[in-house]
C-alpha cells in the first residue's frame, strides 16, 4: 500500500502472527512485529488487522504526528 511517500509491508511475526513495516522513500522507518500498545511479543492474528493499524500509523505520519502513537482504543 502506498500513501504519498510511505509504503506498508506486512511481515511475519511470532506464533504465526503478523506485524508491519512502514517505509518512507524505500527506507524502513518503523518495524512493528508486535501489536503496538499491548504487552508481549505477539503480532496480529490476521493480516487485515496488521494492515489496518499500519494504515492508521501512516495516516498519522502523513499529518505530521511523530511518533505515530497507536493505542488499544
Amino acid at each position: 500500500m502506498r500513501h504519498s511517500e510511505y509504503s506498508i509491508k506486512i511481515i511475519p511475526s511470532a506464533d504465526d502472527s503478523y506485524g508491519y513495516e512502514i517505509s518512507k522513500n524505500k527506507t524502513v522507518i518503523i518495524r512493528q512485529p508486535n501489536i503496538p500498545g499491548m504487552p508481549g511479543n505477539k503480532g496480529f492474528k490476521l493480516k487485515a488487522d496488521a494492515q489496518k493499524v499500519a494504515r492508521l500509523a501512516v495516516s498519522k505520519l502523513s499529518h505530521g504526528m511523530l511518533p505515530p502513537t497507536i493505542e488499544k482504543k
